[in-house]
């Protein structure tokens, strides 16, 4: 009778052995997503908040321009000028 080893090609502790190197390097990003995404939500808003707090006009332009050019430093730039 043939030993299973040789019935499956392989030894059974290696079949079995699973590395988890890989799956630890695509889990670590997501568990540190809720450490940095947070930060960085909060630090694109500020210029509008700056803006929303100080009277005068073009209010609306600033929250605007911050959210379709914010994520561009010059965009982010001139929404604090």
């Amino acid at each position: 009778m043939p030993s299973i080893t040789q019935v499956i090609g392989t030894n059974i502790s290696t079949a079995v052995d699973v590395d988890f190197g890989h799956v630890w390097q695509r889990l670590i990003p997501l568990l540190l997503l809720p450490f940095v995404v947070p930060p960085i939500t909060l630090f694109y808003g500020i210029p509008t908040w700056i803006k929303l707090d100080r009277p005068g006009p073009n209010r609306e332009a600033i929250r605007v321009l911050n959210f379709l050019l914010g994520w561009t430093i010059i965009g982010w730039l001139v929404a604090f000028a």
